[in-house]
């Protein structure tokens, strides 16, 4: 069997390597970028808090709780983005992620949504269902600048 012998000259190798260096620049610019992405358009704020029934006995279930932003865009492309929690059996929050993990909530007023850890409403019999409801939900906070911890308490069914 007879294979071709490939020959390269010293022309074609270097049409190679002038084909290769806008790819190769392209992908070391887009390296040395980083992973972090844009920084976040909002004031985001480092804070915790906790919530329980109104008698201060917590929420006996796995939950998460998302903070729904209630106040208009910087411009048409950058929406306030929910910041989210997951809540230990003690009712206490601490890691609110609203850009990156743990990074914080953007202040101003927010709609308080009250999920199983899947994204789904907890059983009436421990909440009623209308706190997993972004746009229903009874429960408003106004979140500070200033990182104090947000309390809230919700009625037993």
């Amino acid at each position: 069997m007879h294979f071709p012998r490939m020959v390269l000259n010293r022309r074609s190798a270097q049409d190679c390597r002038f084909r290769l260096a806008p790819a190769l620049l392209a992908v070391s610019v887009w390296l040395s970028a980083g992973c972090g992405g844009p920084a976040a358009p909002y004031t985001i704020v480092a804070t915790g808090g906790n919530i329980t029934y109104e008698d201060g006995t917590p929420i006996p279930a796995s939950i998460t709780v998302r903070f729904v932003p209630q106040f208009a865009p910087v411009n048409p492309r950058e929406h306030p983005r929910p910041a989210i929690a997951e809540v230990d059996a003690a009712g206490n929050f601490t890691s609110l992620t609203t850009w990156k993990y743990d990074d914080g909530i953007i202040p101003g007023t927010h709609k308080v949504q009250i999920l199983s850890p899947l994204g789904q409403p907890l059983p009436a019999r421990m909440l009623a269902p209308e706190y997993a409801d972004a746009v229903n939900t009874p429960l408003t906070i106004e979140v500070k600048g200033d990182g104090s911890p947000i309390q809230l308490r919700v009625p037993k069914p």
